[in-house]
């Protein structure tokens, strides 16, 4: 991956697991960059993100629940991020 991705903003797709584990699971993030949150702040390295991980019927992939995340992946676990494309920039959500 190029880490170079996540140094400034965008949407990202991303392979995400925990530290020591074999399986990759695919994600998309929101990379805010030097976008500000609600008090002015900018987001220099954060990211959102929601793992795809959970089958369909028709054979896709969707988003893993709450509680099936937490599961797999504890508050303050250790995680390995390798992104693999940038897909556009970061559009902040107005609530619209």
């Amino acid at each position: 991956g190029d880490a170079s991705i996540l140094a400034s903003q965008g949407s990202v797709v991303l392979g995400v697991r925990r530290v020591g584990a074999a399986a990759w699971l695919p994600a998309i993030a929101g990379v805010p960059g030097h976008h500000a949150d609600r008090s002015g702040k900018p987001r220099h390295a954060l990211l959102e993100m929601v793992v795809m991980a959970r089958p369909t019927t028709k054979g896709g992939i969707t988003f893993l629940h709450e509680d099936v995340l937490r599961s797999w992946l504890p508050e303050g676990a250790a995680v390995e991020l390798v992104p693999l494309h940038r897909v556009d920039d970061f559009h902040i959500d107005d609530g619209s």
